[in-house]
């Protein structure tokens, strides 16, 4: 959405395609974002309230790309909603945002077992609806399934920042809740995150290396 409107102030038209049935991707999920910390559900509202009233937007949601041919500068697309209606575009340049998932980390600590394991965007949910109470102690465990000569070997290097940023909204909420944070490597790079890191140890945020 943002190239979008990027784009289309510099006075070229945009179809915007989206493949569920509204726009947000992943974000809709957030309570807030780092490093600022602004509620990641009023920076959606306006970004998507910019994109679908800017006059050189259209949006296709619940729809795909199903076909593309031609070159850069010239391609015909077609775009296919989940109605079965198709749309031919003439279009002079392609981006391409694939979105993310987060993993659902089966088969690890009792995840999908035991209904106290979670993950960080279910917690993000959690704490946007309001949570009614907090644990008195809180583990987060950093790069499962990562970082493993038999797994993922690298480093996602978002999930430190969102850990840390969750950490402090937890013992925003709930000062007295014990929060640990486990991790391999902690990748708090950039002054913003370097500030996170000394302000969750001001509040008592917990750190323990593992292997």
């Amino acid at each position: 959405m943002s190239a979008a409107l990027s784009v289309a102030k510099q006075g070229f038209d945009v179809h915007l395609v989206e493949k569920e049935a509204e726009l947000g991707g992943i974000v809709k999920d957030l309570n807030r974002v780092y490093p600022t910390g602004e509620d990641a559900g009023e920076i959606l509202e306006t970004i998507i309230r910019a994109v679908k009233t800017h006059e050189r937007i259209k949006v296709f949601t619940s729809s795909v790309v199903s076909s593309v041919s031609g070159f850069v500068g010239s391609f015909s697309a077609q775009v296919s909603s989940s109605d079965g209606e198709t749309t031919r575009l003439d279009i002079g340049t392609i981006i391409v945002a694939t979105g993310a998932e987060a993993l659902e980390p089966q088969g690890y600590y009792g995840y999908g077992i035991n209904e106290r394991i979670i993950n960080q965007l279910e917690l993000e949910r959690l704490l946007r609806e309001g949570s009614p109470s907090l644990p008195e102690r809180v583990v987060m465990i950093q790069c499962v399934g990562a970082m493993e000569e038999n797994g993922r070997t690298y480093c996602s290097r978002i999930c430190c920042g969102v850990a840390l940023k969750n950490a402090l909204q937890i013992k925003e909420l709930s000062p007295e809740s014990d929060v640990y944070i486990l991790y391999r490597d902690l990748q708090a790079y950039g002054i913003e995150l370097e500030e996170y890191y000394r302000e969750a140890l001001k509040k008592g945020v917990k750190f323990v290396n593992f292997v």
